[in-house]
């Protein structure tokens, strides 16, 4: 898998944040960023590259950020940026929407709508993981997921938990997997993305049959890790839907090729 990574730490005060600010825009979809902290930014960034879907592994301190009218016009790869908040919290405003959201949940994020959005930290760190996915990897029409934008859903129960998880053991063990895992992995977190996205507009029909079948695959096997963790058990067989163990059915088509998306 190729992985990216940039760390704050190895830089001098004064150059942490114009490094970071660089390093992000140029792997993700631009957005005006500032921070109260930019005289010591500490943050991370780990880009993982699952055949084409990009996942953002980051860490930063409170920052505020704004994509503009202007920025989309000269930038814009047409994706959405899923992010699931594993530390601190944030706001954000898009589609007419407002929304405030804490760990453990969901966010959406379109790159071709104007929005602003802040990040707050929880001991100085804000934590997140950032799927970015084209528009027509989903297999959802746009009008759909348009209407999860700003709309924060919970990742502690139902297929939301099982992608959590997913992505959670995925960013951990992102140096084990090969180059052919990364194809699996892929094809795995877009239809848990999509059957995330359907379940929360009662849209689970315009799935398809092997999105579907993946998603309760994926449950299935969140309930027998939930099981066997409750009984203090020792686990056996595959591991749980993050690795790469879980593969897709079928050979998936390819997506619309990589894309960065970076949204706060």
């Amino acid at each position: 898998m190729a992985i990216k990574e940039f760390r704050t730490e190895d830089l001098a005060p004064e150059d942490r944040f114009p490094s970071w600010f660089e390093m992000a825009s140029s792997t993700h979809v631009p957005s005006w960023i500032r921070s109260d902290s930019e005289a010591d930014f500490e943050a991370s960034v780990r880009v993982l590259d699952c055949a084409g879907v990009q996942i953002s592994a980051l860490t930063h301190p409170t920052v505020r950020a704004e994509r503009t009218a202007r920025l989309i016009r000269q930038c814009d790869p047409e994706v959405y940026l899923f992010q699931f908040m594993v530390r601190g919290g944030g706001g954000l405003t898009q589609n007419g929407r407002n929304a405030v959201f804490d760990a453990n949940h969901f966010v959406i994020i379109d790159s071709s709508q104007p929005y602003q959005g802040w990040r707050s930290a929880e001991n100085g760190v804000n934590e997140a993981v950032v799927v970015q996915v084209s528009r027509a990897s989903l297999g959802l029409r746009s009008a759909l997921v348009e209407r999860l934008a700003a709309a924060p859903f919970s990742a502690k129960e139902g297929i939301g938990a099982v992608l959590a998880g997913h992505l959670t053991e995925l960013v951990k063990n992102a140096g084990d997997y090969t180059r052919a895992d990364t194809v699996a992995l892929g094809a795995v977190t877009v239809d848990l993305i999509a059957a995330a996205c359907a379940h929360q507009v009662d849209a689970t029909d315009r799935l398809s049959p092997e999105a579907r079948q993946r998603a309760l695959l994926a449950l299935i096997h969140r309930f027998i890790h939930d099981r066997l963790v409750s009984l203090r058990l020792p686990k056996r067989g595959p591991r749980a839907p993050g690795s790469a163990a879980f593969a897709p059915l079928r050979t998936p088509p390819p997506h619309d090729g990589p894309a960065s998306g970076f949204g706060i």
